[in-house]
């Protein structure tokens, strides 16, 4: 067991010990402003340094939220910033001139473009929102480990492994890993929208005081016999279908009495088409965890049920000397 007890160790190391995905040293964008420099999702770098009109950096913006878009100009009240895929300025927009004390740090370049790590966002957002329950499963784990050899050192005789001690851990390993995999696999993006006094139809600006529709297209993997289902915070999802660049949306956008801008997430769950689609979306309605349990659930049930009728849990299960061998 001493290499399973490193490689929890090693594991409870970089969970406790990595910073959390915030723009300290290592961040990631959420949404497609920056596109096509930066996409939504991709990881960078962050660093502390002067900043120049053309750098991209990272700021807090005054309602808390970090803000990745470049420096396209320079006042005495401070920087102009403006993402590579909107029309125009963040102040243009109603947002403050940027200060010094707001910047978090400059995107590292090389060449001229930012060094990023496609599609690590999900990862970096999933470790940030379940670090306890991920340290708590790896103590766990750890404790589990402890007792068993613990047992194993008080008992002379070696123990025999049966069907019962193997085929249900790896039944409920599977599921507990599938729906790990499917809630990483989450992608979140976020839109920005500007209420403006003269909104372009269609566009990312919105008039003042109106609710309007827009049309978007969210990243979204549709790969053979999976479905995939949106959700979205700041704006109702009126009509959505899956094409091959992704999921078609049709978003209704609260009017607001201000100019500025407006954030909307749209977050794209994938799921197994274990079940029919309708069900799916009505548990995905409830929660995304509890479709997630349901979908991955429908594929080990049938060998769960297979095990439960065809095996006897008492009889031996011989393992190779090599496996043995690893596991020890």
């Amino acid at each position: 067991m001493k290499r399973v007890v490193a490689l929890l160790a090693v594991l409870t190391i970089a969970v406790v010990v990595a910073p959390p995905p915030t723009p300290l040293n290592v961040s990631y964008v959420t949404s497609d402003s920056m596109e096509p420099t930066i996409h939504a999702g991709d990881g960078y770098l962050l660093l502390d340094a002067a900043v120049e009109t053309g750098d991209v950096v990272t700021y807090r913006a005054t309602d808390g939220a970090y803000v990745t878009h470049r420096v396209v100009g320079e006042t005495d009240a401070g920087y102009l910033t403006q993402g590579d895929a909107n029309p125009s300025t963040d102040q243009t927009a109603g947002a403050p001139p940027v200060t010094d004390d707001r910047i978090v740090g400059r995107v590292v370049t090389l060449g001229g473009s930012p060094v990023t790590v496609p599609g690590v966002g999900p990862l970096f957002e999933f470790v940030d929102r379940f670090r306890l329950e991920l340290l708590g499963g790896i103590i766990a784990l750890l404790s589990l480990d402890l007792l068993v050899r613990e047992e194993t050192a008080r008992d002379p005789t070696r123990p025999v492994t049966t069907v019962g001690d193997v085929v249900p851990p790896l039944l409920v390993g599977f599921t507990l890993a599938g729906v790990l995999a499917l809630t990483i696999a989450a992608s979140p993006n976020e839109l920005v929208y500007v209420a403006t006094e003269t909104a372009t139809p269609g566009g990312r600006t919105i008039p003042v005081g109106e609710t309007v529709t827009r049309e978007v297209t969210a990243s979204a993997t549709q790969l053979p016999f999976t479905t995939v289902l949106a959700e979205s915070t700041g704006a109702q999802i009126v009509a959505q279908s899956a094409t091959d660049a992704g999921l078609d949306l049709t978003l209704s956008l609260p009017g607001h009495e201000t100019t500025g801008p407006r954030r909307v997430t749209l977050t794209t769950s994938v799921y197994p088409t274990t079940l029919p689609a309708g069900v799916l979306a009505d548990l995905h309605a409830v929660h995304p965890l509890v479709a997630r349990l349901a979908s991955v659930g429908a594929l080990t049930t049938p060998f769960a049920a297979a095990y439960l009728l065809l095996f006897d849990a008492r009889s031996p299960l011989r393992l190779g000397t090599t496996f043995g061998r690893w596991a020890r």
